[in-house]
């Protein structure tokens, strides 16, 4: 438990609020994941038998491996490469990097996703540090279809919806599931454009919801979990962040005529 937590001033820890001079840029492919699958099969089911003792939550033994490590895909994002004046990351295109590498404060400091221009240097780990935010969703997405795929191969050909136009892909390109996962038919895809070749290919399906009702050529984004710190570290969907009609979080009273069945009704 700690004890005696006092607040530093500002600018205590000596940590630079702003981007390197000879800071590295590119694009985020895919966020870093909170989620772990260690012990899961496809279907999400905890693959680990469970033992119980003479009483029901005694000597419960998961029988774990515990050389096992848990997916990379699923604890690390991806981003490109695509300015390193320093060279820095000298032969690498695609880099690795964890949450802890973003910037907490300063310029461009936030939480990057899909899409984004960014600027980094290089840490002590060779990984990517100091991950700031240049451009919000600056990057040419473009979405279509993989068809031919061959899973001896590991080769497909992308095919864009607005165009038809087709680019030659290898497998290990698809960065949202493993290359099993795929459709042998037609797979709704979704990839970065840069220098005329597509980099981080993703399903669909692993970016947005599906969904039955018909929204107009949009899709809902799927559903985001929030450490909110304001709340005192409390947990919160992306739903629970709206703002009513009054423009306040929640909806003022008279706004539907319809009754909640948790309403308490007056006599």
């Amino acid at each position: 438990m700690a004890m005696k937590i006092e607040v530093v001033p500002k600018g205590s820890l000596g940590i630079s609020t702003k981007a390197s001079k000879n800071a590295c840029h590119g694009y985020v492919l895919m966020e870093p994941s909170h989620t772990s699958l260690e012990d899961r099969d496809s279907g999400g089911r905890n693959q680990s038998p469970v033992r119980a003792g003479n009483s029901r939550w005694e000597k419960v033994d998961m029988d774990r491996n515990t050389s096992k490590k848990s997916s990379n895909a699923n604890n690390e994002g991806l981003l490109l490469l695509t300015q390193d004046p320093t060279k820095m990351f000298e032969g690498q295109t695609i880099l690795k990097f964890r949450n802890g590498a973003i910037a907490l404060s300063g310029i461009g400091s936030g939480l990057p996703h899909r899409g984004d221009s960014i600027s980094f240097v290089k840490g002590n780990n060779q990984a990517p540090r100091d991950i700031r935010v240049v451009a919000k969703n600056s990057a040419t997405l473009l979405r279509g279809n993989l068809t031919d795929i061959d899973a001896e191969k590991e080769t497909a050909t992308f095919t864009a919806d607005n165009d038809n136009k087709k680019y030659d892909v290898v497998l290990k390109d698809v960065v949202s599931c493993e290359k099993k996962m795929l459709n042998q038919k037609s797979e709704p895809v979704e990839g970065l454009v840069h220098d005329g070749k597509l980099y981080g290919i993703c399903r669909t399906k692993d970016l947005f919801l599906d969904s039955k009702i018909e929204f107009k050529g949009k899709e809902r984004p799927k559903l985001n979990l929030t450490v909110r710190r304001g709340l005192g570290g409390k947990i919160q969907a992306q739903s629970m962040m709206a703002k009513g009609p009054d423009k306040t979080i929640g909806f003022e009273e008279g706004w539907t005529k319809r009754i909640s069945q948790y309403a308490t009704l007056q006599e």
